[in-house]
């Protein structure tokens, strides 16, 4: 993969049409997942109009992996044309007045493209926090990846004890908060793309911990291989301890950029592999 980084992406994109081959028509990876969420996300579309979603889900998809691949080594430069911020002085605001901020985002266009922008956009600390990968060889690729321009991954084990450690650095946590928690987790139960979801509970509790202002960064994908990425602001503090209004702010800012691109978000995320009934979770 490194010496893949090092190749032009329109020979990437080439690869990527190739892949697209592969998974969409011969392997056919996760498409009954992919089916099923498309199905039960827009039941007011037709069978049709949900095949053409998946294929450029699809495609999409393959463009995703080789601009990951290509962010290995792509010049801060070629990625700010690439990975353009309209608004950078939200979150540059919130910096100058001495506070650091959580960013939060989602598996939109392409997430690992966000990091990086900012990344490359900001003089300041960036924060991404992120999930160790099983495959130690890919991990270690994924966090140099992450950690160019500046950028420090932290595994979200450990975000507390650097959010202590660092309280003094004023810096931006970026945080994809569209995960799905484990069956045990503790979790907000909302309505999103109207199906009954679970979030993480963590985004509130940080808000709560830190009294950090919260944004919400969006990403729509202009053309091929260029994206916009804005800053809104969810929440600022006092917090009410204990409630859920940044989670259903922020599930429903997901779901407003999701029916505006549909083909963008990652679909093959078992995002509702747990559902609630009335005794409890299955």
């Amino acid at each position: 993969m490194r010496l893949l980084a090092k190749l032009p992406l329109w020979f990437l994109y080439a690869f990527s049409d190739f892949l697209f081959l592969v998974l969409f028509y011969i392997w056919g990876y996760r498409k009954k997942v992919v089916t099923d969420n498309l199905e039960k996300c827009f039941p007011d579309k037709s069978q049709s109009e949900r095949r053409i979603i998946a294929r450029k889900f699809y495609r999409h998809l393959c463009d995703v992996v080789v601009e990951v691949i290509k962010g290995h080594h792509i010049s801060k430069k070629e990625l700010k044309k690439r990975a353009r911020i309209t608004n950078p002085e939200v979150l540059r605001e919130v910096i100058d007045k001495g506070q650091s901020a959580l960013a939060l985002t989602s598996h939109q266009c392409n997430w690992e493209w966000i990091i990086l922008g900012c990344s490359a956009e900001y003089d300041f600390p960036l924060d991404a926090l992120y999930k160790p990968l099983s495959n130690r060889y890919f991990d270690q690729f994924m966090l140099e990846v992450r950690g160019r321009f500046g950028n420090t991954p932290v595994a979200t084990r450990n975000i507390v004890r650097e959010i202590i450690r660092r309280k003094s650095v004023q810096r931006a946590f970026g945080i994809l908060a569209d995960q799905t928690p484990t069956k045990g987790q503790e979790k907000f139960w909302l309505q999103f793309m109207g199906r009954n979801t679970p979030f993480f509970t963590g985004s509130q509790k940080l808000a709560e911990l830190t009294g950090y202002p919260v944004l919400f960064v969006s990403m729509c994908k202009k053309k091929r291989g260029y994206y916009e990425i804005s800053f809104q602001k969810l929440a600022t503090p006092p917090y009410q301890k204990g409630g859920d209004f940044i989670a259903r702010s922020y599930a429903s800012k997901v779901e407003s950029q999701i029916r505006k691109q549909p083909e963008c978000y990652l679909w093959s995320h078992r995002r509702w592999k747990f559902t609630k009934s009335v005794q409890g979770e299955s």
